[in-house]
């Protein structure tokens, strides 16, 4: 236990007022785990249904249940896995479901454990209308390191510039319900810090309809352009990889269009954000 002068929550407190707020951070803790994490959790993507469909074999789970344990042994995944880093992916699914980023989101799926873990996909929304919707993986992170941030923002990138494809998440199930294996998609990783991590938590479970003007939501959609202009730009000219870059801007600037928002707004405020200025990341791409 933090001593008497010291708190997670900030400044000094005394200890009836520190009880009180760890108390306070308990319950919310509890609340958000019972509300939000366990129903989106039951709504994952399984492997199992893959199995069950004849698609995959039983032997290629457990394959993936050994790199799920070799990943979680590795220093990097000891760097992002704290409570706030697991608690930003549930806040971030149930702010696109509850439609925080507007109504042309029209999907959101959970990942299975080894896409999350090992591909880097913590959860899918699909974005845009009938024929003009694009799925859009998301992996987001609190971490302020810059070598973990670099690492994520590389694996996009070599994807991108070098292999000349898209990322892919291995188990997939679309808005029809149709299973699909090793499909590629776009991919971004939206990063907060943790005091606005725990502050979105609290919106969620007490104030949702807060959320819509929230100032984190502008950043996250100036996260999103940034690094798909980006990816976008790295892309070898007129492939398929950079078409479908491409409509996946044009679907997120409808949504900033949706929410009042312009893309050059975004990227005068949003100058000192790395994710949304991902060249300062790349540190092993050529």
């Amino acid at each position: 236990m933090a001593p008497e002068s010291e708190s997670r929550f900030g400044q000094a407190t005394g200890d009836k007022e520190w009880r009180a707020q760890e108390r306070a951070e308990v319950a919310n803790v509890e609340r958000f785990e019972d509300e939000v994490i366990a129903p989106l959790k039951a709504q994952a993507i399984s492997p199992e249904a893959f199995v069950g469909a004849g698609t995959v074999r039983r032997e290629s789970l457990d394959e993936n249940n050994t790199k799920i344990a070799e990943f979680k042994a590795s220093k990097e995944y000891e760097q992002s896995n704290d409570y706030e880093a697991r608690t930003l992916e549930f806040v971030l699914q149930k702010m696109f479901e509850d439609g925080v980023f507007g109504n042309i989101v029209k999907y959101v799926i959970k990942t299975s454990e080894y896409d999350d873990i090992v591909r880097g996909f913590d959860f899918i929304v699909d974005i845009g209308e009938d024929e003009e919707r694009v799925p859009l993986g998301i992996d987001a992170t609190v971490s302020k390191n810059p070598e973990v941030l670099a690492r994520k923002i590389d694996r996009n990138v070599v994807a991108t510039s070098r292999d000349k494809l898209l990322p892919a998440v291995k188990y997939y199930m679309d808005i029809d319900g149709k299973l699909k294996l090793e499909q590629v998609m776009p991919r971004v990783i939206l990063g907060l810090d943790r005091q606005t991590t725990l502050r979105l938590r609290d919106a969620v479970l007490d104030d949702p309809e807060s959320l819509e003007d929230d100032p984190a939501v502008k950043r996250l959609i100036g996260q999103m352009v940034g690094q798909l202009e980006f990816l976008y730009s790295v892309a070898r000219p007129g492939s398929t990889t950079q078409k479908k870059y491409g409509r996946t801007l044009q679907r997120l600037e409808e949504m900033c269009i949706e929410k009042g928002l312009s893309l050059d707004e975004l990227g005068q405020d949003l100058k000192g954000d790395d994710l949304a200025n991902p060249h300062r990341l790349v540190s092993r791409v050529q």
